[in-house]
């Protein structure tokens, strides 16, 4: 581990020590799913795990032999999240079909290709744009790329169609200009757009925590203090005023359940992609 002198831990340290474990935490037997996230000030790694008959103070020493950190881990029977799944804020569909699949983040440039960013685990399928139900149809084809893993939880779709760097902020269909693009912090106050549910507005909890999306370890995320998104609003942008902060990925349960996002930041690192701004 990397201590930083008279700070304690560094952040950077303890979220690799949390991204290893969580990988670990998910093969220990009877462990069916798992969140995690870590207190930097107690030098602690926090684990929430599903399963039957479950041996938490067992699960805890095997973690902690294989870390320099307290492991702290609490059985539960609920759920831990849910997979629930052009301009950004816009509405996604499988081609051929009227539901809400998902909805677009922001608009992304990736060398001299132009596309749109959403969530990793929106459908892999031919995908349609509209602005909003029940307006002109665009193709944006099938996804080019997709990551899940610990950087987050997103996917590319790139297309002939221009994208933009403008998205939707709310349900009266209000476009800004994105500026640029910030990394989040705790005790920040940010909105959010979706296609199923609108505009919504909380402030940041946690950053660091990784729970599963399709059995998959998915690091990284930032987590809000309430629970506001619904089905069909993954992949939608998160900001404040004009800038880009990260898209919707769902919710996980931490003591009860939480929006999580993935931050913009990490666009670049998945794909070589940047956002578009003014």
């Amino acid at each position: 581990m990397e201590f930083e002198e008279n700070l304690g831990v560094s952040e950077r340290s303890i979220n690799a020590a949390l991204i290893e474990s969580f990988s670990y935490l998910l093969t220990l037997p009877g462990i069916e799913d798992a969140t995690g996230g870590y207190d930097i000030y107690e030098k602690e790694l926090i684990f929430m795990v599903a399963g039957d008959d479950l041996n938490t103070t067992s699960i805890e020493a095997r973690i902690e032999r294989r870390t320099d950190f307290h492991i702290s881990v609490h059985a539960t029977n609920g759920s831990l999240g849910s997979d629930d799944t052009v301009n950004g804020g816009g509405r996604l569909e499988i081609l051929g079909g009227e539901s809400l699949a998902c909805t677009t983040g922001f608009g992304i440039a990736k060398g001299a290709q132009l596309g749109v960013v959403t969530a990793g685990h929106c459908p892999d399928s031919v995908l349609t744009y509209e602005d909003w139900s029940g307006q002109p149809e665009v193709q944006i084809g099938s996804r080019a790329a997709q990551y899940i893993g610990d950087l987050g939880d997103m996917q590319i779709h790139l297309f002939s169609t221009t994208s933009t760097d403008d998205i939707y902020v709310n349900s009266s269909h209000n476009l800004i200009d994105i500026s640029g693009v910030l990394t989040p912090i705790n005790g920040i106050q940010l909105c959010r757009y979706g296609a199923h549910s609108g505009r919504e507005c909380s402030e940041t909890y946690a950053q660091g925590h990784c729970k599963t999306v399709q059995g998959i370890p998915v690091c990284n995320l930032t987590m809000m203090n309430t629970n506001e998104a619904g089905p069909g609003d993954s992949g939608g942008p998160w900001f404040a005023s004009t800038y880009a902060y990260s898209i919707h990925q769902g919710e996980k349960f931490w003591w009860g359940a939480k929006d999580v996002f993935t931050r913009a930041s990490n666009f670049n690192l998945a794909f070589g992609g940047i956002i578009r701004t003014q």
